[in-house]
């Protein structure tokens, strides 16, 4: 008896997401859903594929990114569902679209413009709250799933502006009220990026109140810890305190030791995890495959110049005192109240995507005056609108991270298409390759893990972490978010010298039951949704139309 289907795989080698071992099936798909999971050589479909000598996986979840701040102007997320991402948590290190007040909105504007240059000129902002923002995402549409956390940043400037000083009742408990609206509008949880001003203002016990209402929500708390670099143990101990008292998950963002001297930190950072785990704690890391990050240059100056926002910081410039004493806290070594990202790199370590990938150092000889004073001259011409990746890691501490159980993998990057809008231009690689490095460099080349732990860590242990429901397994019932590769060719292309590069060995991509890259080309199909807590049915997730 011939079944019919909308989408037919055939004769792949099936990761279903759980772990385990790789098996022969077939798949059956019809409308959004995976209807079967098995052999039928007389299955139909009006789409047949034909995936003999290729993996077939469940769409790669990223678990960390901030494509929520480009989704109005990069519909076809290009840089993420040609790696076969079809699900991004968005909204970290602090960072949400919303919520938004009218009184602040310009020193979050500034903010916004200092990590995501030209956003602010794209954007209208006419949004007051997280579901006002993705009802225009939905209403656009977009090729990937969203899994939105607010961002404790954006909180607090909505509240306090940029002052460094404690909230006061009234205003904690407007963050709160803040935080229960969207958390009961059935986003994920809320994440903070400690080592930015404003959230960096924070003590640990306004974090805790405000994970506490996550938590009644069953929620999760993800963390840009308040340093990676001398103090990440400490930093790390505060994220699982937070956890601890809130009760509620932990996920610590881009798992990360900065700086030579403290490389030997990472066994002990594994320690502390693994051990948290023993206790009971449920805390996990996300990690990415490269030994640099990036972030906003602006964030160089120490927390004290960066109070008020941008306009103000660059301002202080203006003053020689001030000025000197910002280069003279930038030279001091062995601080730790805060993350020196000049001590953790070096000069010649920052390194400028928007100047062709030059260093702060090579600046600074082309300009004919000392790197501070090449940064200060940056940041003024460019008003702050200035990125930076930091190279202070090394690859044997990624391996650590990437061989924990509990790891799971996020790109900390938007999804983009090369030479178009804001974030066109030069970016750090992991815009393009951060998926499939994984699985060409890690697994197939140097087997730090089985292909089948990959892909766990990729789908099904992020979307257990998340409470994503129906999705990150091949499995009956479950969305039909689908990736389709070749495990001998997989392998990213993008390097730092020329990160516009997608990678190769993906074939197929489909998201929700459409498919949206066919032979690695886009097929036109925006299908992806604004996902809910709890998600057990269609009802509860926001269509994104095709």
């Amino acid at each position: 008896m011939t079944t019919d289907y909308d989408i037919v795989i055939k004769n792949g080698s099936i990761a279903d997401g759980s772990g385990g071992k790789i098996f022969k099936a077939d798949i059956g798909i019809e409308g959004e859903s995976i209807t079967r999971v098995g052999s039928d050589q007389k299955a139909r479909g009006e789409l047949e594929i034909d995936a003999t000598g290729l993996i077939v996986s469940p769409g790669f979840i990223d678990m960390h990114s901030h494509s929520d701040t480009s989704a109005l102007i990069y519909k076809d997320s290009e840089s993420k569902i040609k790696q076969g991402v079809t699900t991004e948590v968005v909204g970290n290190c602090g960072i949400s679209m919303a919520p938004i007040a009218p009184e602040t909105i310009e020193l979050l504007k500034q903010a916004m413009e200092s990590d995501f240059s030209g956003v602010n000129q794209l954007l209208d902002w006419d949004w007051k709250n997280m579901s006002d923002y993705f009802a225009k995402v939905e209403k656009m549409g977009n090729t990937i799933n969203f899994a939105p956390l607010v961002g404790h940043h954006t909180l607090r400037v909505a509240v306090m502006g940029f002052e460094n000083r404690e909230p006061t009742d009234s205003e904690l408990n407007k963050m709160k009220s803040l935080v229960e609206g969207e958390m009961k509008a059935g986003f994920f949880g809320m994440s903070t990026g400690l080592v930015y001003p404003p959230g960096g203002f924070a003590k640990t016990d306004e974090i805790i109140s405000l994970a506490k209402v996550v938590s009644k929500n069953g929620g999760i708390y993800a963390s840009h810890l308040r340093s990676e670099g001398k103090t990440v143990l400490n930093a790390a101990s505060e994220a699982i305190e937070i956890g601890r008292k809130a009760k509620l998950p932990v996920e610590i963002s881009h798992i990360k030791v900065m700086g030579k001297p403290n490389w030997d930190m990472d066994t002990a950072y594994v320690s502390l995890i693994e051990n948290a785990r023993k206790d009971g704690m449920d805390v996990s890391a996300d990690v990415y495959p490269y030994t640099a990050g990036q972030t906003f240059l602006w964030s160089v100056f120490p927390p004290w110049a960066q109070e008020g926002g941008l306009l103000k910081s660059l301002a202080r410039l203006d003053d020689p005192r001030v000025k000197e004493k910002i280069r003279k806290d930038l030279a001091e070594s062995g601080r730790i109240d805060w993350q020196n990202w000049v001590e953790d790199a070096g000069w010649d370590g920052i390194v400028l995507p928007e100047f062709k990938g030059k260093s702060i150092a090579q600046l600074s000889k082309e300009y004919g005056t000392d790197p501070f004073e090449a940064l200060c001259r940056v940041l003024k011409e460019r008003q702050g609108q200035a990125s930076m990746i930091v190279h202070a890691m090394r690859e044997e501490s990624f391996v650590k991270f990437l061989s924990m159980p509990s790891t799971t993998i996020g790109s900390d990057q938007n999804g983009i298409t090369p030479g178009k809008g804001p974030f066109g231009g030069l970016q750090h690689p992991r815009a393009y390759g951060t998926f499939p490095r994984v699985l060409g460099r890690y697994v197939r080349e140097k087997g730090v893990i089985s292909l089948e732990e990959a892909i766990k860590k990729m789908t099904g242990l992020s979307a257990s972490k998340m409470k994503i429901e129906q999705r990150g397994l091949i499995k009956p019932g479950y969305f039909a978010d689908i990736v389709i590769f070749d495990k001998d060719r997989i392998t990213d292309t993008a390097t730092f010298e020329n990160p516009l590069s997608f990678p190769v060995g993906i074939t197929h991509v489909i998201v929700n039951g459409k498919l949206t890259v066919k032979n690695g080309q886009l097929t036109g199909k925006h299908n992806g949704r604004v996902l809910r807590r709890s998600q057990s049915s269609t009802s509860r997730s926001s269509r994104l139309p095709g």
